[in-house]
């Protein structure tokens, strides 16, 4: 489909819904005049303090049109805001008449739209005023604006329970007994970057103690610790040991509610490691069976069982975790809706904390990426979805967090479900972008979020293994940045 736009400079905000009402469309910007075939044009022009934004598109010979005006307010950055929802829904009004049906999300577009319902929320809108705008002026269909409305209420009870000088860490370990066709995160196969993984460990350990020594200068505090990966577990049980030592050492305090290790695989969890980690202050573990369908395990390179993840769910009880999580992901090759909905019930009947439920995205950086889901693959993946819905809800979890991704199939949604109060507070922090979080390891993104505002200001790390076990003094500069940064953020001076 090509595509031109004239008068602004709203290319993303253009792409960004194309791509998600027609993910199966390949995109091409040209110049208005050389417009033919399927296109859009995307125009603005200005008249007097008002902005006309103004919106073609022609799909097999039909042609659509919608005109809208934007009036100038006195805050520049909200005009700016509104400029480009009301782009987005011009752009959403011309293709929607060409759609099967209306999307789940209507003209969303961003990776958290629970931060739009909370936005709401603290206008002074009640929850079905919210709920009603959700669906009225996004077109965002009631189910998605409950789910908006479940992760933003939890996201404001949490920040109400942050105190100032707070923040989160996060430590990566990017290894994986194996790569799945599905993933696009920075991680390596241990079997082929074993010579990487104790220079990695060390490297790693060395900017937990600067970061500590960082945060103890700053009176800060650590209120969730959260390690991720790849699969952390994939460590040896002395390294893996070695690394949640240091950063217990380094970060534990009153202050801390909760420590979460990625056990992720099952093939790579022992009674060892469990014993180690629960000794090291480790409250919380993922196991990720992502389905319970061995053909599915297989398809998608999974070098586990459906048994191995009973029995390690089993051992892990046994050891005494007591808050467990467990991903799930629909749309995978080879699942169908009640293969899928099978799964669902086993771990239901397990009774996990928390069970995340992803749905498949095609990454450019996986082995299945690029591959846009065809419109019976989008219909099945909904089913999939809304049948998680409704099993978990009728099992007593409720939604506390969830965000979005390119290439989604279906344009929908991740979503963390949990039974009682038993709330990942790193996920909500992270996804919601309340507090904070200083991101330890390869590709780790430290954001600092400013309270007042919300605006963030991002550090990251070298993205490869290979390149951050050779940078330490490149590390200790971006400590002594972040320092500064949440010194402003806290209006502290400089000592």
């Amino acid at each position: 489909m090509k595509y031109a736009i004239s008068g602004h400079e709203g290319k993303t905000a253009v792409e960004e819904v194309i791509l998600s009402l027609l993910p199966g469309v390949p995109l091409q910007r040209v110049e208005a005049a050389a417009l033919d075939g399927d296109w859009l044009l995307s125009q603005m022009r200005r008249e007097g303090r008002e902005s006309v934004l103004r919106s073609r598109a022609c799909l097999g010979g039909r042609v659509t049109e919608d005109e809208r005006r934007v009036t100038d307010g006195l805050d520049s950055q909200e005009n700016r805001r509104r400029l480009t929802h009301e782009l987005k829904l011009s752009v959403y009004a011309v293709l929607r008449p060409f759609l099967a049906e209306d999307p789940p999300w209507g003209s969303m577009t961003g990776v958290r739209p629970g931060k739009l319902a909370r936005r709401l929320l603290e206008e002074g809108r009640g929850e079905e005023e919210a709920a009603r705008i959700l669906q009225n002026r996004y077109f965002v269909t009631p189910r998605r604006s409950q789910l908006a409305l479940a992760a933003a209420r939890c996201a404001r009870q949490i920040g109400q329970t942050l105190g100032p000088g707070q923040v989160a860490v996060y430590a990566g370990i990017p290894f994986c007994p194996s790569r799945c066709s599905y993933c696009s995160f920075v991680s390596q196969a241990v079997e082929q970057a074993r010579a990487l993984v104790e220079p990695y460990v060390d490297t790693l350990c060395r900017e937990i103690r600067l970061t500590g020594d960082m945060l103890r200068q700053l009176g800060t505090q650590v209120t969730s610790l959260y390690v991720g990966g790849g699969t952390p577990t994939t460590l040896s049980a002395s390294l893996l040991e070695g690394v949640l030592e240091e950063l217990a050492r380094q970060f534990a305090s009153p202050a801390l509610r909760e420590f979460t290790v990625e056990a992720g695989r099952p093939d790579t969890i022992d009674e060892d490691k469990l014993r180690r980690m629960r000794a090291c202050g480790v409250d919380r573990i993922s196991i990720n069976p992502q389905s319970m369908n061995p053909a599915v395990l297989q398809a998608i390179g999974r070098s586990h069982t459906p048994e191995q993840v009973l029995s390690s769910y089993a051992l892990a009880r046994r050891v005494g975790f007591e808050n467990i999580n467990m991903d799930v992901i629909a749309g995978l090759p080879g699942d169908e809706e009640e293969s899928f909905a099978q799964t669902m019930r086993t771990l239901l009947s397990l009774q996990p904390e928390n069970i995340t439920v992803h749905t498949l995205a095609a990454k450019k950086g996986a082995a299945k990426g690029d591959k846009r889901p065809s419109p019976g693959q989008i219909a099945r993946v909904r089913g999939m979805v809304d049948r998680s819905i409704a099993l978990l809800t009728a099992a007593g979890y409720r939604p506390y967090y969830l965000y979005r991704q390119k290439y989604m199939a279906g344009g929908l949604e991740n979503v963390g479900w949990c039974r009682a109060d038993m709330v990942n507070e790193y996920n909500v922090v992270m996804m919601e972008e309340i507090q904070s979080v200083i991101s330890l390891g390869a590709g780790g993104v430290t954001k600092l979020v400013d309270p007042r505002t919300g605006a963030v200001r991002r550090f990251a790390n070298s993205k490869y293994p290979f390149e951050y076990h050779r940078e330490l003094d490149k590390i200790q500069r971006s400590k002594e940045q972040i320092a500064d940064g949440l010194r402003q953020l806290w209006g502290r001076p400089e000592e």
